[in-house]
């Protein structure tokens, strides 16, 4: 399982190292390359899925949640042609593994802050001259 929850931090990685040339890039066209991607990764869950047929409010649930969804890329997309894309991702990654994790257990809540720590110090080394 936490194979499963250390993936998005690689996909990230992977997805940074391809990055470079972000600044030069059309934010409009990365937001589209990311959705696109999304796209055709996310419905290969799907037959491992139980059908649902979901009702009128569901899909007005989903429809808001798309729209949030595009919105939240753009900025991020916005973000890391503001900033260095490492930095960016690695912020990202540490909040997204720190978001999905279950916190059933003692350890769950230790990685959870090993994770805290090492987005803080990311965020110190790059953005802070001061001691801790």
């Amino acid at each position: 399982m936490k194979l499963i929850e250390f993936l998005p931090g690689l996909f990230f990685g992977m997805v940074n190292s391809i990055l470079f040339t972000l600044k030069d890039s059309s934010t409009y066209a990365m937001t589209h390359q990311f959705v696109f991607l999304s796209s055709i990764c996310i419905p290969m869950f799907f037959p491992a899925a139980e059908l649902i047929v979901p009702s009128l409010l569901q899909w007005g649930i989903m429809i808001v949640t798309g729209v949030t969804l595009l919105f939240t890329i753009l900025l991020t997309v916005k973000l890391m042609q503001g900033e260095r894309v490492s930095i960016v991702m690695a912020v990202m990654s540490g909040i997204i593994m720190m978001g999905t994790s279950s916190y059933m257990r003692m350890i769950d809540f230790i990685g959870a802050g090993t994770i805290f720590v090492g987005v803080a110090l990311v965020i110190k080394k790059e953005y802070l001259d001061v001691e801790f």
